[in-house]
């Protein structure tokens, strides 16, 4: 009986290597190592990237621990919600965004502000209403340091700044300013310049105070800029009118 073989049957991808191999065997070993090479480059590329990532998440959660913890006795409002800005009434001068321009409208310089105000939407013992403010006159307010300008408010509208009245009226005027023409060519505020007075009237009988007569005094009509907003609230008379 003859001898029966034993030899594994050989696939045909088997065979298909073995030729491969045979034939061209560095290049394939080459192609290899370097698919191999470039494997590893991008491991450690996104190794760096992924180190890099979580290296600066660890100094980001580094510098909140150190914010937090100097500020573990002091009051923070994140918590807080507030109701939706209403547009201001129009004796505040509503201006974009809600914000109030009256102090735009009365004041100039680093005075001059608009500012609108966050109401709490409820009570919160932590919480409390916020207030914003904006300059409204910029290159003012950097001038400042250069170019101040006194305003002298006495003894300019009656019934204001301790001007005594004897009739109710007001006026415009011009308000003297030291040195103005050594301020050529720069920029300045009208309420800097000019002014309207107030129209003022007495509101009670007189009174006496101290040996002197005096009447309250009440603001028919506003006057402008604000240091000439509103009348005194008194205003000095003749003593004999309090019967002195």
């Amino acid at each position: 009986m003859g001898a029966q073989s034993t030899g594994r049957k050989i696939t045909k991808k088997h065979k298909y290597l073995r030729l491969v191999l045979r034939r061209k065997p560095c290049f394939f070993i080459s192609l290899f190592e370097i698919g191999l090479l470039l494997l590893l480059i991008g491991s450690f590329v996104g190794l760096y990237f992924g180190y890099n990532h979580v290296h600066k998440q660890r100094l980001t959660l580094d510098r909140e621990d150190i914010a937090l913890k100097n500020m573990h006795n002091k009051i923070i409002f994140a918590h807080c919600t507030y109701k939706p800005l209403t547009a201001p009434l129009p004796d505040d001068f509503p201006g974009p965004g809600n914000f109030s321009l009256k102090y735009c409208n009365l004041k100039s310089r680093v005075h001059a502000f608009a500012y609108r105000h966050y109401r709490l939407e409820k009570e919160e013992d932590t919480c409390i209403d916020r207030h914003e403010q904006v300059d409204c006159h910029e290159s003012l307010t950097k001038m400042r340091e250069t170019s101040f300008w006194k305003i002298d408010i006495s003894k300019k509208c009656i019934g204001v700044a301790g001007e005594p009245f004897k009739t109710d009226r007001h006026h415009v005027g011009a308000i003297p300013v030291d040195g103005i023409l050594n301020h050529n060519n720069e920029i300045v505020h009208s309420s800097e310049l000019i002014f309207y007075c107030p129209k003022c009237t007495a509101k009670s009988k007189p009174f006496s105070i101290n040996s002197e007569c005096y009447k309250s005094v009440a603001t028919l009509t506003n006057g402008w800029p604000s240091a000439f907003y509103n009348c005194d609230d008194f205003t000095s008379i003749d003593n004999h009118e309090c019967g002195g």
